[in-house]
């Protein structure tokens, strides 16, 4: 029975990876789908598909947009994949510090928004990968 949940999890997994390496519930990857994708893999203990266009993908998503979330999700996948040295550090830093508040906290984007709890998380988790905390 286990084992049949965990193909049954693969195979709904291996659909919806797309060709550029991403995984998607849509026509274009996107960066939360693909970490949550890989830390169900690396929880059923499965190799990554196509590990090289997945480290592709997550490459070419990084600070592509101004938003925490999708920073966060490229540097765990990246780090999930076995990246020893992450990029781009002093660009990665620079963001992740202009969305911090008066309050300490950190918010989703530079200019906007408020600190929440998950955005520090996401914040000081980021932070700590690069050794900065």
């Amino acid at each position: 029975m286990k084992n049949e949940i965990g193909e049954k999890i693969i195979s709904y997994l291996k659909d919806r990876q797309l060709d550029d390496g991403g995984f998607s519930e849509k026509i274009i990857s996107d960066s939360p789908t693909t970490l949550w994708s890989l830390k169900i893999l690396k929880l059923l203990n499965r190799p990554f598909p196509k590990k090289e266009k997945i480290r592709s993908f997550l490459q070419s998503q990084f600070l592509s947009s101004d938003d925490l979330e999708n920073l966060y999700c490229v540097t765990e996948g990246l780090l999930l994949l076995g990246e020893n040295h992450l990029p781009r550090k002093n660009e990665a830093l620079d963001f992740v510090f202009s969305c911090q508040r008066a309050n300490g906290g950190f918010s989703r984007a530079r200019t906007i928004g408020i600190a929440t709890i998950e955005n520090t998380f996401q914040a000081v988790k980021i932070l700590r990968s690069y050794g900065t905390v």
